[in-house]
């Protein structure tokens, strides 16, 4: 039965994570789906080259352990299955089922409840030197120059601070880039990070996007 090609969007999750199934069936498991979902810019998203998918970021406005949940809820119910498929992939892989393919066929939403799985962020050491360095040289690239780390480390470091309210948003992207990423967040919501990042300028990436958006969600 093939897949029909209109696409779910983000108010309907169920949809849209049998439709990234379909799409990476038989390639990835619930955490790495999961992150794909978020729009991580993670080593394992970068390194399969998982970012070009147009799933990617599609559920960015949910934390990870309730995509996770979602996933798990679909398996649960009997639309998802878990499979091994070898060495190539030692944890299981996900695939659909008959029921998983004839719901995405026919387009019918699934409800799936909001669960979290609550694991509180943690400032560790390499991410307080990394905090203490930014607020003395104001630049991501020089910071991991120093440190010898990514510089995709150092922003997720950075992250974590706007999100406990260490840093301010401002303090590490530009206001005017952070004012036009607030702006043009409130009127594509609920869009993916995707979707915000090509209505954005060019010069402003997904890590400042990351950014002034933990702030903003948290209240800071």
């Amino acid at each position: 039965m093939p897949i029909p090609k209109q696409e779910p969007t983000a108010e309907k999750p169920a949809l849209l994570i049998l439709h990234a199934v379909a799409e990476y069936e038989r390639q990835l498991g619930i955490g790495s789906l999961a992150v794909v979902l978020k729009g991580s810019k993670s080593k394992r998203v970068f390194d399969r080259k998982l970012y070009t998918s147009k799933v990617f970021g599609a559920l960015f406005y949910h934390p990870v352990d309730v995509i996770e949940n979602f996933i798990k809820q679909l398996i649960q119910k009997g639309f998802l299955a878990k499979a091994d498929v070898g060495f190539q992939y030692p944890s299981p892989v996900l695939v659909l089922t008959s029921e998983g393919r004839t719901t995405l066929q026919e387009n019918k939403d699934i409800p799936l409840e909001m669960k979290r799985t609550i694991a509180p962020l943690v400032l560790n050491d390499s991410a307080r030197v990394t905090i203490d360095l930014f607020r003395q040289l104001k630049s991501v690239s020089v910071v991991a120059q120093q440190r010898q780390l990514a510089e995709s480390t150092i922003w997720e470091h950075l992250i974590i601070a706007v999100k406990l309210g260490l840093l301010a948003p401002t303090e590490v992207v530009e206001p005017e880039k952070a004012r036009l990423i607030i702006e043009t967040n409130n009127h594509l919501q609920p869009k993916g990070l995707k979707e915000l990042k090509t209505a954005l300028p060019e010069n402003i990436s997904y890590d400042e996007i990351r950014c002034v958006l933990a702030g903003t969600i948290n209240g800071h």
